[in-house]
């Protein structure tokens, strides 16, 4: 580690020395090209100004030859003194002009005749130069009467200055006889060059160039003066080029910069630059690894405290799950306590309320039943609610009936809320599968609060609870399940707040509602659980909704959709249509629905006057009814005064009339004689509903045809095992077994039950699980260890328990029990449960 950490500091001074070595390059670099580039620029200027200043004396040059050939030509006979005074004016404007001169040149014997001569130049100079063999091969060859002028360079024998002689015919040059007339202009190649300002270092050489022989020649050379000793570091040129119809003018400088005459202000400024950002990144090198040092050090003090924190974490976490063991063994302990005399309380109370009682003491039985009741709720929430956060709460993924499931919840609800005088309604549409797949004891928990709360909350009116498809497509699996009621409302600022835990919209002392808000937030965390959604609608005081989504896949081919409704034909049946007379729209529409999906035709009033007139339309029609449905409507008359009136206009038609609870013995007795009669209790089931439209179909009459029939009980005298530690419930099952066909043997541990089961017979065993001694399970494992050593069959054993637990349910099942049956236990249900049992073994 030490190790590493020293190769990653060289790195960074590595990198931070690099970065700087090459910025100081850089800056190194541009200044010196900076610097060439000043001295290019001078040089640049230098040249260019020679240049111009040549060019221009060579044009006016050529232009001067041009006019005194011209001048010759005009003038045959030509004196001395008149060449004078013409040329006397070039001599003394121009100072590159020497000489001007008129010659004739036998080219053919070399002989130079000077005819006319003006300037400084001495006539043998300048026939000497035409007398050169090289310049009278030039003359001959390039010379022709009106061409331009051409170069000759006259050089000294004795090392004096060259000469630049611009040569042009005349019209008196005969090339057929070999004699040349032509006007000779001589210059001086220094004063062709402004060399006044030039910087004496440049090096200028001047040349001649033309086509033929004459080649190229040098005119002039000057070599650079005043140089200073040491290196030479770069060398500047220039190469530039005067034309004229026959020739050119080139010219060429050189200079070469040395380094003691550069300015290096500019390469020193950038060298320090340079080494100042070389030592800057050093220094920021040498701050990083400080840094990283520090924070390496840091590192190491934080690793140290999240290793401890994660301890200490670690020690939290199990104590945290040792206390939610605790807390989860002290409520499955608390709900068995609380439960054990539950079970006896309301049972009493069930049985009590069975016997013969007065008003007074009816009402009290009704006060301690009830508060039994919702004893037990609170137990059974305050459970739901402590798995649901500990996340111990498993969802089923089982095949179920939805249909049945949801009016089984509603019609739990019946008594209660035809006890406030509210209609209770359960509208599924046609489209809602029947069978489905989900959990189905977490579906009806939520509709059961749902609804409870509904009836809770409504002091007048109705609860309507309606399955639909959430989706618009008919094959989506997402159902929407509303509960809507008349109640007092929601204001808008607790529609969210209602589903938290312990909240209610009124939080109050002296709240009308009691109840300790925990339904709808056990409600939420099932829906979420099951992958849906539930929230709350309110218009204020004119009630509320509830709207859950769950996701419940429909079942393909099942049993349970081989008993659907039948579907819909496009035309009437033969069985004629149907009209239901009921006051309030959401049960007569719920009715219309269930008719529809067994294929019949419905319409709908909503009171007397109006069944009388749709009946009198339809005996006029060719689309008479078959059927009557009579349920609630406003006026005191009596149900079979009502339908003696709807007889009047459709003798003999069918009537199925729908009671509410608390009105069915008095309105039972009432129709009891009527022909073509019959009721269904409210609210209204789909199978007894289509029950009864079935019997009134084909005739029949029944005293209750649209409620199941009760079976006879066929069990045989059976002989039951009750182990029970507490004499209270002890004697409540034997209170609720009272009037039926069983003998009952009581065993107070499971110690005392094992001994009497391998000494008597027994078709069934009640076993409690908690019991001194021996509990239920060792019991229970002691029993089914002895069966099987004496090679007996199974006794049908049932765990009857105040443990509601899961696991306290899968823990019974695994040690042998066939069923698991939680206190406090309903007389209905354990007479239910042992019938099923006991009819399953009869031989």
């Amino acid at each position: 580690m030490k190790s590493a950490r020293h190769s990653s500091s060289l790195l960074f001074y590595f990198v931070a020395g690099s970065l700087g070595l090459s910025f100081l390059a850089t800056l190194l670099v541009l200044s010196w090209n900076s610097v060439i580039e000043s001295e290019a620029r001078d040089f640049a200027f230098d040249t260019i100004s020679i240049q111009n200043s040549l060019e221009a004396r060579i044009r006016t040059a050529d232009a001067v030859i041009d006019n005194l050939a011209s001048f010759v030509d005009a003038n045959s006979a030509l004196s001395s003194a008149v060449f004078a005074a013409y040329t006397r004016g070039t001599l003394e404007r121009y100072a590159f002009v020497q000489s001007l001169a008129h010659v004739r040149l036998d080219a053919a014997a070399g002989t130079v005749e000077l005819l006319h001569a003006a300037g400084s130049l001495p006539s043998e100079a300048l026939e000497g130069v035409l007398a050169e063999e090289q310049n009278r091969r030039i003359l001959r060859q390039s010379i022709g009467v009106g061409s331009s002028a051409i170069p000759l360079v006259g050089e000294s024998s004795t090392g004096g200055p060259r000469r630049l002689f611009f040569v042009r015919s005349t019209a008196a040059t005969s090339n057929a006889s070999g004699l040349l007339h032509l006007v000779i202009l001589v210059t001086d190649p220094t004063h062709l060059v402004d060399l006044v300002a030039v910087d004496p270092a440049i090096e200028l050489a001047l040349y001649t160039e033309s086509e033929g022989v004459a080649g190229r020649r040098l005119v002039f050379l000057r070599s650079p003066q005043g140089l200073p000793s040491g290196p030479t570091v770069e060398t500047l040129e220039k190469d530039s080029v005067v034309r004229l119809p026959r020739f050119s003018l080139r010219m060429t400088a050189t200079k070469g910069l040395f380094w003691s005459e550069l300015d290096k202000n500019l390469v020193f400024a950038a060298l320090v630059l340079g080494l100042g950002v070389t030592l800057l990144m050093v220094a920021l090198a040498r701050a990083k690894d400080l840094q990283s040092r520090e924070l390496q050090a840091r590192n190491r003090v934080i690793e140290e405290q999240v290793e401890q924190q994660t301890r200490d974490l670690a020690i939290a976490r199990d104590q945290a799950l040792e206390a939610s063991r605790v807390k989860s063994d002290f409520l499955a302990s608390m709900s068995h306590e609380i439960r054990t005399p539950l079970n006896a309380i309301i049972g009493m109370a069930e049985l009590l309320a069975e016997t013969r009682l007065d008003d007074e003491q009816d009402k009290y039985v009704g006060v301690f039943r009830n508060a039994g009741e919702a004893l037990l709720s609170l137990v059974n929430d305050i459970l739901d609610l402590s798995k649901i956060e500990a996340e111990q709460v498993t969802l089923e993924r089982i095949e179920f009936d939805l249909v049945e499931l949801v009016e089984q919840a509603v019609e739990i609800n019946a008594l209660k809320a035809d006890a406030k005088g509210l209609e209770l309604v359960a509208d599924i549409y046609p489209e809602v599968p029947d069978s489905v797949v989900g959990d189905p004891g977490r579906v009806r928990q939520i509709m059961l609060n749902l609804v409870g709360n509904a009836i809770k909350f409504t002091e007048s009116g109705q609860v309507v609870v309606r399955i639909t498809h959430a989706g618009d497509g008919g094959d989506d699996t997402l159902l929407h399940f509303e509960v809507a009621d008349s109640g007092i409302g929601i204001p808008e600022d607790k529609l969210e707040s209602i589903f938290s835990t312990f909240t209610q919209v009124d939080t109050s002392t002296t709240r009308k509602y009691g109840g300790t808000g925990l339904g709808l937030a056990i409600c939420r965390r099932l829906a979420e659980l099951m992958g849906g959604r539930i929230w709350a609608e309110s218009g204020g005081a004119r009630g509320s909704r509830f709207h859950v989504e769950l996701d419940l896949p429909p079942v393909a081919h099942s049993s349970a959709q081989e008993k659907q409704r039948p579907v819909p034909t496009a035309t009437p049946t033969p069985l004629g249509r149907v009209l239901i007379v009921d006051g309030n729209l959401a049960v007569a529409e719920a009715v219309a629905r269930i008719l529809g999906s067994a294929g019949r035709t419905t319409a709908i009033a909503h009171d007397m006057q109006g069944a009388l007139q749709a009946l009198d339309e339809a005996a006029h029609s060719e689309r008479p009814y078959a059927l009557i449905i009579l349920g609630d409507l406003i006026g005191d008359e009596q149900t079979d005064a009502r339908i003696a009136r709807l007889r009047e206009v459709a003798a003999g038609l069918p009537v199925i009339c729908l009671f509410r609870p608390s009105a069915m013995a008095r309105e039972v007795e009432a129709i009891r004689n009527l022909p073509a009669t019959t009721y269904v209790v409210k609210p209204v089931r789909r199978g007894q509903l289509l029950g009864a439209l079935a019997a009134s179909t084909v005739g029949r009459r029944s005293s209750r045809p649209g409620v199941p029939a009760v079976a006879v009980d066929t069990a045989r005298q059976a002989r039951l095992l009750l182990v029970e530690d507490n004499p209270d419930n002890r004697l409540l099952i034997r209170a609720y077994l009272k009037q039926s066909p069983y003998e009952v043997v009581e065993a107070e541990n499971g110690a005392v039950a094992f001994d009497k089961f391998k000494s008597e017979h027994f078709d069934l065993v009640l076993m409690d699980i908690q019991m001194p001694v021996m509990d239920g399970y060792a019991a229970t494992a002691a029993i089914r260890e002895w069966e099987r050593q004496q090679g007996r069959a199974p006794t049908t054993l049932i765990a009857l328990t105040a443990s509601a637990v899961k696991e306290d349910i899968e823990r019974s099942l695994a040690t042998g029990c066939d069923a698991h049956l939680t206190k406090p236990i309903k007389k209905q249900i354990l007479l239910d449960a042992l019938r099923s049992h006991l009819d399953a073994v009869a031989p």
